[in-house]
Parts: C-alpha cells; structure tokens; sequence
C-alpha cells in the first residue's frame, strides 16, 4: 500500500516535490475505494465501514437536504446483516490465505510430534528473562531447558512445559532489630532511571538465597553494609608523568565462585607499556 501510494503521488508532484501533502488524503481515499481480489472484491471501506463513502467534492444541494429523512429500523436491519456478511466473508478470505501462506512455507519442513513426558528447549526470543542482568542481551543464551512437556495446547504444535524448577520458592525474611528484612549480600551495578522529578538511582542488588539480582532503588539500602562498601571510592594512585603507575580495584562482597579483577598499569624505562591483568578466586 505504501508503493502504491507513493507510484500515484509522484504523478502529481510539483518541481521541488513539496506539495505531495495536498494529494496524499485524495490518494488513500481512492486506494480505500479500490476493490481487493484477495478480499473476494470488496474495498477497504466496506470491510471497515460496510459501505463506500461518496467522493470528496460532492455537494448536496438544498432541495436534496430537504428530502432525506432519517434512517427507518428496516434500513438499519439491512445494514447490520450486509456489516455480519462483509465480516464473514473477509474472515474466510483471510483463512483463505493463511493456508496459502501455510503451505508455501511448509514446503521442505518436516513436522515434529512430541509425546507428555519429553524433554525440550524452550526458545527465549519471545521471553522476558532476566538470566543475568548485567549482561547485554546479545549474550544471553537463546535456549533454556530441558522442560517437562506436561500437556498439549489447542494447536498441534502448542505444547505446555513444566517450568516449577526454574522458579524454586523464596527464601524466608530475617528478623533483624525487630524488622523482617532480606539480608543484601552485594550491589553489582547501578544505573539512573527517569528524569526530573521523577530521577533516582537504581542499584542491581543481590541478596542472600535469591537466585538472581534485582533492581532495586536507593532508599532500600541505605542502611546497609553492602551499600556502604559501594560507596566507598576506588584507591588510585596519582599517575606522574615520569613513571606512570595505576593500580586500584573496588572491593566488593562478591558473590561465590566469582573472580575479582585487578588492572595494574606499569611502565619502566626504555620499556614499552605493559598491561597486566591479575584474576583471581575471591575468597568468602
């Protein structure tokens, strides 16, 4: 539709091509009265409105105007059945076509049945999941499982998976100076969201026995120790020109397994300048 449209208004366009505004309303009240193959000939007006509006310019004179008379409810019943068949019609038109498309598109494919009780890999092109939340979404994994099918959908190729394990219950709060809390075992990242008035500093937090961090706002964590070694700033060596030297590392409580980093920058005389990078297993 937008080709088409486009095709006929470069037809009238002036030298500059500015006045394509002036003729794009006349240009889609026609395509709209263009009767459709594929819709068993009715026009896009029809399906949207059950009739064909009258073109623009057309003018009703004051004799005219005199004779209409408002619509009798024999004239509104007509109208209600031609509204039902159109919609009819254009559903079985567009049935038409899926099962077109279908069998175009199934040509080489080969169908695959699974069984209750197989395990599968869910696709997470369609999912919001939050794997890691510090990692782009380019680098997450495209596929999770294996998934229990544990009944079939309405569709032959709709299946219902068993995903119970991958959301294990929540650990119990712990009472502390009389206050049920959720223990923060440590701040990964932060960033700010909003603006003006509405501005505040998120912090992705980890908190003891949940499975994954979550974002959480800054008046959530005052209070304690891990926001406290957050904010504690980064011991860096002034760097001289002479013998440039950086070293320096923020101390965090690191999650277990995790591997802490330490980027040392030296150069000696007459030497070029080295990058060292130091990794090693953070101890709880």
């Amino acid at each position: 539709m937008i080709q088409v449209t486009k095709f006929v208004t470069r037809k009238y366009l002036d030298y500059s091509g500015s006045n394509w505004r002036e003729f794009l309303l006349l240009v889609e009240f026609c395509l709209n009265s263009i009767p459709q193959r594929h819709l068993n000939g009715l026009t896009p007006f029809e399906i949207e409105l059950n009739r064909v509006p009258r073109p623009p310019g057309w003018n009703i004179n004051p004799k005219q105007l005199a004779q209409m008379t408002p619509p009798n409810q024999t004239l509104v019943r007509l109208y209600q059945e031609r509204a039902a068949d159109i919609n009819l019609t254009v559903q079985q038109a567009l049935r038409d076509e899926q099962d077109c498309y279908e069998q175009y598109f199934n040509q080489g494919r080969t169908p695959i049945a699974f069984e209750i009780g197989d395990l599968v890999d869910l696709n997470c092109e369609q999912l919001a999941i939050n794997f890691n939340l510090v990692k782009p979404a380019n680098l997450t994994p495209k596929w999770i499982g294996p998934f229990t099918i544990s009944a079939k959908g309405p569709h032959p190729d709709t299946y219902r998976l068993d995903l119970s394990q991958t959301t294990p219950p929540p650990p119990e709060p712990i009472l502390i100076e009389g206050e049920l809390e959720y223990p923060v075992k440590a701040i990964l990242n932060k960033t700010v969201t909003g603006r003006g008035r509405t501005r505040r500093r998120m912090f992705l937090t980890k908190y003891i026995g949940w499975p994954e961090p979550s974002w959480q706002p800054e008046a959530n964590l005052k209070d304690t120790e891990a926001f406290e070694i957050w904010r504690e700033p980064l011991p860096v060596q002034a760097i001289s020109r002479t013998s440039p030297s950086l070293t320096g590392f923020r101390s965090t409580n690191l999650l277990e397994g995790e591997i802490e980093a330490s980027v040392s920058l030296s150069t000696a005389p007459g030497a070029d300048t080295i990058w060292e990078l130091v990794l090693w297993q953070a101890s709880n």
